[in-house]
């Protein structure tokens, strides 16, 4: 994708291509829900990229970095997404934030080079940053567990609303059925 802005990339499966997504000179980009994976290089590579949320992927298998961003990049949010056995951490050579302040993204190499690290009190991040290479950017708030799949979570969603919306209406009835029979 090139010079493209206000563009959204949502819900697709990209794999078993040389990028997975390739983007140079985009603004206000949302890429969300997506799953990418097994490319020849880059889950996804983005030159003169500002202003965009790279959020809830999983970004797997890929032969180089899941996630590469040249030095044009910067006010770009990339957080909630689950990086999993990329040949190698993802390389950002601009000025961007790799949480949200509150929650950061899944790495499934995390314990190996912090072995000793620990899950912060009820937070479900750990208690030490991942330094992004080639830049001066960090993911504060890396998690514990992987992200779930955004399908998954709106169904469960919509089923608790279904089921608390049965209770209600199973209560009302039985409260106008027992005035009912009282009025009688």
């Amino acid at each position: 994708m090139k010079d493209s802005h206000s563009t959204t990339i949502k819900n697709c499966i990209i794999k078993n291509n040389d990028q997975g997504i390739y983007i140079v000179n985009s603004n206000h980009t949302l890429i969300k829900g997506n799953k990418v994976s097994s490319n020849l290089f880059y889950g996804i590579y983005a030159r003169s990229f500002k202003n965009n949320t790279i959020i809830k992927n999983t970004i797997s298998n890929n032969e180089n970095e899941g996630i590469y961003l040249g030095s044009e990049t910067k006010n770009n949010s990339i957080y909630l997404n689950n990086f999993i056995d990329n040949r190698d951490d993802p390389i950002d050579k601009g000025k961007n934030q790799w949480d949200n302040g509150d929650k950061g993204n899944y790495w499934s190499d995390y314990e190996e080079p912090y072995p000793c690290a620990s899950e912060l009190r009820f937070s479900e991040t750990w208690d030490a940053t991942i330094d992004i290479k080639e830049g001066n950017n960090q993911d504060n708030h890396p998690l514990v567990e992987p992200v779930g799949d955004v399908e998954e979570e709106m169904e469960s969603s919509c089923i608790y609303l279904l089921s608390f919306i049965i209770i209600v209406i199973m209560v009302v009835s039985i409260v106008i059925y027992r005035k009912m029979k009282n009025t009688d």
